[in-house]
C-alpha cells in the first residue's frame, strides 16, 4: 500500500521516537523491494538459490544437453565393433549406424539366439536386414492329428498308448457270429450281421427247402412237392398249403429217411401245416 502524503510529518504519532520514524518516500522504496524479492533469489540476486540445492521434482522438464544423453545411451547400449550411435542435441535425436554389420555374421547371431525345431525355420535377409520365421500354418496346426495317424509323419502305435489292454481290441474280422439250431445268418462282426430264426418263402413250383424255412406252398397251379434238406440237428422246417384248390402239397425226404415212420406226407386242404424238425437220421413231426 502507498502511504498517506497527508501524514509525512508524523503529526498525529507524538509518541513515536524521530529515529523511528520514516517519510512516505522511505516506506514506498521498501515495499517495492518487497515486491520485487524474487529478484533476490534468481540468477544474480543478493541471495542467490541453486536448483541442485533444493529438495522434490522439476515441475517443468528440462532440455537434454549432449553430454547427459550420451552418457545415458551409453549406460543403456553397448556397441559393438560394428554397431556405433551419435546422439545430436540440437535436433534431439539418436542415431545407431548399423552399416557396418556383417549378413553374415548377424545371420550368426542370429540363428544361435533362435532356434528353430523340426517344424520352425529361420532365415536372415541381409540387404534388408529382415530376419524370417517360417512356422505351420494354422491349417497344418488344424490337421494335426494326420501327423499321428497311420502313414503320417509321426504315426502312433496304438498298442504303445498308456491304458491300452490288448485283450479288450481285437481284429473284428477275426470274430464270427455263428447261428445255432433252428437260426440263419451271422458271419464275422466287421460288418452288420443279421441273424434269422426263419425264412418265409412263398412257393408255386416243386421246392427244396433249408434248414429253417417257412414255405407258404400255393398248389393252385398244379400239386407240387416240397423236399426236405439233409438231415441235421439244426433242422425246424414249417410248411403250410395257402389255397383251396383239390391239388397236394407233397413233403418228401432227400433220401431213404423217413418223417414219423413215412417216406412222405401228405397236405391235401387249404391251412394244413407241419412243423418237422431232425434228430440228423430221419425227420419229426413236432405239430
Amino acid at each position: 500500500m502507498t502511504w498517506d502524503e497527508t501524514k509525512d510529518t508524523n503529526q498525529t504519532r507524538p509518541n513515536v521516537p524521530d529515529k523511528e520514524k520514516i517519510t512516505s518516500a522511505d516506506w514506498n522504496a521498501m515495499v517495492t523491494d518487497q515486491k520485487s524479492h524474487k529478484t533476490r533469489h534468481e540468477s544474480g540476486g543478493i541471495d542467490e538459490l541453486s536448483v541442485e540445492g533444493l529438495n522434490g521434482v522439476l515441475s517443468d522438464p528440462q532440455p537434454p544437453n549432449e553430454e547427459a544423453v550420451d552418457g545415458f545411451v551409453a549406460n543403456l547400449l553397448t556397441a559393438g565393433d560394428k554397431l556405433s550411435y551419435t546422439y545430436d542435441d540440437g535436433t534431439d535425436t539418436l542415431t545407431i549406424d548399423t552399416t557396418a554389420l556383417d549378413s553374415q555374421e548377424v545371420k550368426d547371431e542370429l540363428d544361435a539366439t533362435v532356434t528353430g525345431g523340426p517344424q520352425v525355420t529361420t532365415s536372415y535377409d541381409g540387404t534388408t536386414l529382415t530376419l524370417t520365421i517360417d512356422a505351420p500354418t494354422q491349417a497344418e496346426f488344424d490337421n494335426h492329428s494326420t501327423r499321428h495317424e497311420s502313414g503320417g509323419a509321426d504315426t502312433i502305435d496304438h498298442d504303445n498308448l498308456t491304458g491300452y489292454v490288448s485283450d479288450e481290441h481285437v481284429a473284428h474280422a477275426g470274430v464270427d457270429i455263428t447261428a445255432g439250431a433252428g437260426l440263419t445268418g451271422g458271419g464275422s462282426i466287421d460288418a452288420s450281421r443279421t441273424i434269422d430264426a426263419h425264412t418265409t418263402t412263398v412257393e408255386t413250383t416243386d421246392y427244396t427247402a433249408t434248414e429253417t424255412d417257412i414255405v407258404l406252398a400255393d398248389a393252385s397251379s398244379g400239386a407240387i412237392t416240397v423236399t426236405l434238406p439233409a438231415p441235421s440237428l439244426d433242422i425246424d422246417v414249417h410248411i403250410k398249403k395257402i389255397d383251396g384248390s383239390s391239388n397236394n402239397v407233397t413233403i418228401a425226404t432227400p433220401g431213404p429217411e423217413t418223417i414219423d415212420g413215412d417216406s412222405t406226407k401228405i397236405l391235401n386242404s387249404e391251412y394244413l401245416s407241419l412243423e418237422i424238425t431232425s434228430d440228423g437220421s430221419d425227420y419229426y413231426i413236432l405239430y
